[in-house]
């Protein structure tokens, strides 16, 4: 105990003197000028509650005997001598000593407890990853928060201080905050609202929760106002996107509908056109061949072989659209066999060469995975003829322990592959949902000039 004190008058030396000095002008002129006593004690209290507020009690002490042995030169006879000849001077003497000492430990506790209060809250608001900011009555701020500081962009508490509330917040919005949302403040005690802070570096826009309510004073007054705001960037972000979402969905809805509808007509033209009249031709011939009298033996055979040449193609026609609607060599031989064949029919229709590199891929895939690999490979060919104008493309499938690992590049004209997907065709929306699906991951990257490049990966369930 004893070390703390000699501890704390080494680091007050010199506000101690400077208090002393104080002390001592103001007797001396108290004396000079013949001003009351009372004054003279009521300034000289006055300087050692100051010195108490701002250096602690320990110190203070040492001011008050200074204090009291200055109007015991000046003021008590015999003037200009320390001696006391009167007992009742000796009893004003310790009276003042002992109010003096009272006053600046009773001073000196309060600002102690009000200043560990405020460490509390600065520490704890500090810690907190809200905002919270406090402002004067004019909406001055006075205190922010670390976070507070962090999530505007501001260096520093000072920072903070020259800073107007208003300024917080976008232009286009500082009419409402200070024309509607102060007012409602002032008048109901509290407000909040949902808006964008201005981030003071970088200009981006932060949302936020902004809750105000106002500070009162021991006698229920409003002295100030404070603000502890959420930031939902994030969750409006979340928002938006889920907005977007729902506005692209409903656009695929409605081109998913768009190429069902086309879907059934061309298989309807097909069945038609095609179809239809090959199977008129073939009763036709039938009639042929059942009309009486009977034609000759070799009339007859090459009508036969006319008829038999028109159901093998007839068959294969059939085969075809079957084909497309779902592929029988993928339950038949397997996911490599179907790409196979997939790929030498696309070479041989449209003219573009396709090279195909199987590696390690499992006999025994699931059918859910086979068929969505299949049907993204006939979407990125489909794509290749379409809008690449490769004359090469090359389709890479591997397998692995925790799954399949799916490529294609041709070396098209490419595309900007960032600013081309922000609205993606049905076909690339088609093949992400696919792969999506099955909890995989697809991408597609374009360049001009460089072709494009798509990624798919399927995992294999456990």
């Amino acid at each position: 105990m004893r070390s703390r004190i000699v501890d704390t008058l080494q680091r007050s030396a010199a506000p101690l003197a400077l208090s002393n000095l104080a002390i001592g002008l103001i007797v001396a002129l108290a004396y000079g000028f013949h001003l009351n006593t009372a004054i003279v004690v009521l300034l000289c209290l006055f300087v050692i509650v100051l010195h108490a507020l701002a250096y602690g009690f320990a110190s203070s002490g040492v001011v008050s005997i200074v204090a009291g042995l200055s109007l015991v030169y000046f003021f008590v006879p015999p003037v200009f001598s320390f001696r006391i000849g009167n007992p009742h001077d000796v009893q004003d003497f310790l009276v003042f000593l002992i109010v003096s000492n009272g006053l600046a430990w009773l001073v000196s506790k309060a600002y102690g407890t009000l200043r560990e209060s405020r460490q509390k809250f600065v520490s704890l608001a500090n810690s907190s990853l809200e905002f919270i900011g406090m402002y004067d009555l004019h909406f001055t701020p006075f205190y922010v928060n670390t976070a507070g500081l962090r999530l505007i962009g501001l260096d520093d508490l000072e920072a903070a201080r020259r800073t107007k509330v208003q300024d917080y917040f976008f232009q286009e919005d500082q009419p409402f905050i200070t024309n509607e949302f102060f007012p409602r403040v002032l008048r109901d005690g509290h407000g909040k609202v949902e808006i964008r802070f201005r981030h003071f570096k970088t200009g981006e826009a932060i949302w936020v929760i902004y809750n105000v309510f106002n500070i009162y004073d021991s006698r229920n007054a409003t002295v100030g106002w404070a603000t502890v705001s959420v930031d939902i960037t994030q969750r409006r972000r979340v928002e938006l996107a889920l907005q977007e979402s729902r506005r692209d969905l409903r656009a695929l809805a409605g081109r998913l509908i768009s190429a069902q509808e086309e879907e059934r007509k061309r298989i309807s033209r097909e069945l038609h056109d095609d179809l239809s009249q090959k199977l008129a031709l073939l009763a036709f011939d039938a009639s042929g061949l059942l009309a009486e009298p009977a034609p000759p033996a070799e009339k007859m055979k090459e009508q036969l072989v006319t008829f038999r040449a028109r159901v093998e193609q007839l068959a294969k026609d059939v085969r075809q659209i079957s084909h497309q609607l779902h592929p029988s060599v993928l339950d038949d031989l397997g996911l490599s066999a179907a790409l196979s064949e997939l790929c030498e029919e696309f070479s041989a229709k449209e003219g573009i060469e396709v090279v195909f590199e199987p590696e390690r891929l499992p006999k025994d895939l699931p059918v859910d995975i086979a068929s969505c690999l299949y049907r993204v490979a006939q979407e990125a060919l489909h794509n290749v003829f379409k809008h690449a104008r490769a004359s090469q493309a090359r389709l890479r499938m591997s397998g692995s322990a925790d799954g399949i690992h799916f490529s294609i590049h041709d070396n098209g004209i490419g595309f900007d592959s960032e600013a081309g997907l922000s609205r993606p065709g049905i076909g690339v929306v088609s093949m992400k949902e696919r792969v999506a699906l099955l909890h995989g991951e697809y991408s597609i990257k374009s360049q001009p000039g460089k072709g494009t490049d798509i990624s798919v990966f399927v995992p294999l369930s456990k």
